[in-house]
């Protein structure tokens, strides 16, 4: 989770804001989930101590987190601890810098609603985080809706109606 992949993120968000002349909705799938949140966040990288700005909160009507490692991803980290994303600094492993910065902020993902779906049955992020919690949850979370029978790569899929339901505030 580098600052550039952070930063061109952010500028994403902006951008189609700019472009709809309003707010948007955020959709974070798997590892894309905590790096939006940074980007929505703004403040300091943790890896290269770039600032990025403000928190672009104003932005986003509505985050939804799609079984996202916001907290670690402890299956996926254990077969890939030598690995980038998994590092101590700016990776996914339990308390990394980056994730405790991120989780260390309450309700900036969107000023309207933040939604988390995950799976039970999610064998790359897991269940649950080092720290007792939902390993997808969200501080600040309006709903946390936990599905079975999805793995990781078709949760996202499988969800298109409740990620609709969601945006449009609908119940669910």
């Amino acid at each position: 989770m580098e600052c550039r992949h952070i930063t061109q993120i952010r500028l994403l968000i902006e951008a189609v804001s700019r472009y709809k002349n309003s707010n948007i909705d955020v959709v974070a799938f798997s590892m894309g989930s905590p790096m939006a949140r940074k980007a929505i966040l703004g403040g300091i990288c943790v890896d290269t101590g770039q600032y990025l700005g403000q928190p672009l909160t104003n932005l986003v009507h509505t985050f939804i987190g799609v079984a996202g490692s916001n907290r670690d991803a402890e299956p996926l980290c254990r077969l890939l601890s030598w690995s980038e994303p998994c590092n101590q600094i700016n990776g996914i492993s339990c308390n990394s810098v980056f994730l405790r910065d991120i989780n260390s902020v309450v309700g900036y993902e969107a000023f309207s609603r933040i939604s988390v779906i995950r799976s039970i049955d999610d064998t790359i992020v897991g269940n649950i985080a080092c720290d007792g919690q939902s390993v997808s949850s969200i501080n600040g979370q309006n709903d946390e809706i936990v599905l079975k029978g999805y793995s990781h790569p078709m949760i996202i899929y499988a969800t298109q109606d409740i990620i609709y339901r969601i945006t449009q505030g609908l119940k669910n």
